[in-house]
């Protein structure tokens, strides 16, 4: 991230970590090693909170955005 981060959370299994900031791009990391598996496009504001579901099929955030 290249601002400051909001939001930090493990999918259910914990193999994975999510985070978001207020350079508006979640972004997806392997928890066992900390590399990044990708990022998710669209927002143009903060990033305030994320989810993910239980089969981490979904990814929810809250932003910003006007």
């Amino acid at each position: 991230h290249e601002r400051s981060i909001t939001v930090v959370k493990y999918n259910y299994d914990g193999d994975l970590l999510f985070t978001a900031s207020k350079d508006h791009v979640p972004s997806v990391w392997r928890a066992e090693d900390g590399g990044r598996l990708g990022t998710f496009a669209g927002h143009k504001g903060t990033i305030w909170d994320l989810d993910i579901d239980r089969f981490t099929t979904r990814v929810l955030t809250a932003s910003a955005d006007a």
